[in-house]
C-alpha cells in the first residue's frame, strides 16, 4: 500500500503539472509543510514508542518476579507493595500511550488540514486564472479530482509513516542488543597444558540483589571455595 501510494502520487504530480504548473506550485505550498513536520513527528513518536516499550517491559518484569516468588511475597506480606509497583509502571505506560495517541491525532489533523487548505487555495487561484483565460473550468475540475486522490494517498502515507516510527522506536533496544559486542572473547585463545591447570574455584564476598529491588539484598558477603 505504501509503495502504491508513492507511485500514485508521483504519477499524479506529473499529470497536474501538465494541466497547470501554477496550480501545482500552489499545491506544493500545502505539501512541503507536511514533509517538514513529518520529520519532527517521526523523531517524537520514535522516542515515545521506546518509552512505552520500556514501561511494558518493566510491567512484565515486576509481574514475573512477583508470580515466580509468590511464596516469598506472601511470607513477607508484600502483596500491596508489589501491586503498587505494578500500578505505577502501568500508569507510566498509560501516560506514554496517551501522549503517543495525542501526537498521532495532531499529525493526522495537520496533514488533512494542510491538504484541504491547499485545495481551497487551488479553487481560489483557479478562479483567478479562469477569469484571465489561462485555464478552463474542465481543467480546474480535472485538477481537483487528481488533487483529491493525491490527498487520500498522502493520508495513507502519514498512517504508514507513523507505524514505521512506532516499530522503529519499539525495536531500538533489540537492535542495540544484536549490535552489542561481547566484552569477553569467546573465540580463539590459548590451550593450557594440564600441569598449568589448577582445579580450584573461589568466590569471595559475593553480593546480589534483583535490579528491581536494589535495597533488598538476596545474598551478602558469601564466600565459596571449590577444590
Amino acid at each position: 500500500m505504501f509503495i502504491r501510494a508513492i507511485i500514485f502520487i508521483g504519477v499524479t504530480i506529473a499529470i497536474i503539472l501538465l494541466i497547470s504548473w501554477r496550480l501545482t506550485v500552489v499545491t506544493f505550498t500545502g505539501i512541503l509543510p507536511i514533509l517538514i513536520v513529518s520529520k519532527c513527528y517521526g523523531n517524537i513518536i520514535k522516542k515515545i514508542s521506546k518509552k512505552v516499550q520500556d514501561a511494558k517491559a518493566g510491567m512484565g518484569s515486576i509481574s514475573e518476579e512477583a508470580i515466580s516468588c509468590i511464596r516469598t511475597v506472601k511470607a513477607f506480606s508484600t502483596e500491596e507493595f508489589e501491586a503498587k509497583r505494578y500500578k505505577k509502571m502501568n500508569q507510566e505506560a498509560y501516560e506514554q500511550g496517551k501522549s503517543q495517541a495525542i501526537w498521532n491525532s495532531l499529525f493526522h489533523f495537520f496533514t488533512i488540514f494542510m491538504m484541504n487548505s491547499a485545495t481551497a487555495a487551488i479553487i481560489y487561484y483557479g478562479a483567478i486564472l479562469h477569469k484571465t483565460g489561462d485555464i478552463t473550468v474542465g481543467e480546474i475540475t480535472a485538477f481537483l479530482l487528481y488533487m483529491i486522490q493525491m490527498i487520500f494517498n498522502f493520508v495513507i502515507i502519514s498512517f504508514v509513516i507513523g507505524n514505521i516510527y512506532k516499530v522503529s522506536g519499539a525495536s531500538e533496544k533489540i537492535v542495540q542488543m544484536m549490535k552489542t559486542e561481547v566484552v569477553v572473547n569467546t573465540s580463539g585463545g590459548m590451550i593450557l597444558p594440564d600441569e598449568h591447570i589448577v582445579g580450584e574455584i573461589e568466590l569471595k564476598n559475593v553480593n546480589f540483589h534483583y535490579p528491581t529491588k536494589p535495597s533488598v539484598k538476596v545474598s551478602q558477603d558469601i564466600c565459596i571455595k571449590v577444590n
